[in-house]
C-alpha cells in the first residue's frame, strides 16, 4: 500500500512543523497556514486525511470543513482546536469531521487515531 497523504492546515508554524516531523515518515505530509492557501492546494491535490485547525486567521475550520466535504466527501478530516468546547466538537462532527482533537496534541494519541481511521477506510475499499 502506498503511503497515505496528510494535509496539515494550521496557522501556528510550530504546530505545522511538529506535526510534519511527527507524521513523516510514514506519511506524506503537506502543510498550509491559512484557509485560503489550503483551498488553493485542495483545488489541485487530493489527500487521504486532513488535520484542520479550528481557529484560522481567515476562516473558521468548520467553514473550511464544509467546503472540503462538498468537494471531497470521502476525505477523512480531524478538527484540532486549542479552544475546545463541547459545542465546537459537536459542530465539527455534525459537519462531517471524522474526529476531533484538543490542543496541545498528544502525538501518540494522534498517530493512533490516524492509523485507525486509515485502517477503517482501507477496509471499506
Amino acid at each position: 500500500m502506498a503511503s497515505a497523504s496528510i494535509f496539515v492546515i494550521d496557522d501556528d508554524a510550530g504546530v505545522r512543523e511538529a506535526l510534519e516531523a511527527a507524521l513523516s515518515p510514514p506519511y506524506q505530509v503537506q502543510t498550509a497556514a491559512t484557509a485560503t492557501a489550503a483551498l488553493e492546494t485542495l483545488a489541485s491535490h487530493r489527500f487521504d486525511l486532513i488535520l484542520l485547525d479550528y481557529q484560522l486567521p481567515d476562516l473558521l475550520g468548520t467553514s473550511v470543513l464544509q467546503t472540503i466535504k462538498r468537494s471531497f466527501p470521502s476525505t477523512l478530516d480531524i478538527l484540532m482546536t486549542g479552544f475546545g468546547t463541547e459545542d465546537v466538537a459537536i459542530q465539527a462532527l455534525r459537519g462531517g469531521a471524522s474526529d476531533y482533537l484538543r490542543k496541545p496534541i498528544d502525538f501518540q494519541d494522534l498517530t493512533a487515531r490516524i492509523k485507525a481511521l486509515l485502517t477503517i477506510r482501507q477496509g471499506e475499499k
